[in-house]
């Protein structure tokens, strides 16, 4: 009966160790479709339509309306 418990313990190590290294693979497949298919932005700092400080924002500009 212990053999069995060895046995057991020692499959479910090696599907975890596999079980780890089918998940790191994936993620550096989905990094790599990222890449591929939603390319970083190179200005991390700006964005589209979002002013970055006060000064930036336009006192006509309804959206940026303060009360």
């Amino acid at each position: 009966m212990e053999g069995f418990i060895y046995i057991i313990v020692f499959v479910c190590a090696i599907l975890n160790i596999v079980l780890f290294f089918k998940v790191w693979r994936m993620t550096n497949d989905i990094h790599a479709l990222r890449e591929k298919y939603a390319p970083e932005n190179k200005e991390k700092e700006k964005f589209d339509g979002v002013p970055a400080t006060w000064e930036e924002v336009d006192e006509n500009d309804p959206r940026y309306r303060t009360t």
